[in-house]
């Protein structure tokens, strides 16, 4: 297109705009994006900075346990923990460390880069009085 087609077709700022000018713009909005969510952030609940680390047991594990997305229930105080390896869910609670297991799901036998194990449960998601 040559300038005299583009005249009905771009409106003249846009026809003006630089690509610096572009930029800059574009560099704004994502600097306001950026300070909108760590303006949401700062109103998040704030871990406390007492808190021990320790490990704790999971009951009738030998070895090592594959764990991948945990899931914690702050309105409980739960943290359920999927063991993938065993075929169990395991259920903490956070203020005595006392753990429960939901068992029974499968866990059937799988094979990665040339090494076999068992693979079950992989993940836990919340919902309204619903794990």
């Amino acid at each position: 297109m040559t300038q005299n087609q583009t005249q009905g077709v771009f409106p003249t700022r846009l026809r003006a705009c630089s690509s610096a000018s572009v930029w800059s713009a574009i560099s704004g909005l994502a600097l306001l994006a950026m300070c909108l969510i760590l303006t949401k952030r700062s109103d998040a609940h704030e871990a406390a900075s007492d808190y021990v680390v320790r490990p704790i047991t999971l009951p009738g594990t030998n070895g090592a346990v594959v764990l991948d997305h945990l899931a914690y229930d702050r309105g409980n105080g739960i943290i359920w923990v999927p063991g993938s390896n065993t075929g169990n869910v395991y259920v903490i609670k956070d203020t005595t460390d006392a753990v429960s297991t939901v068992s029974g799901f499968k866990a059937g036998e799988v094979e990665l880069e040339g090494k076999k194990g068992k693979m079950g449960p992989t993940a836990v998601s919340l919902g309204d009085g619903v794990v």
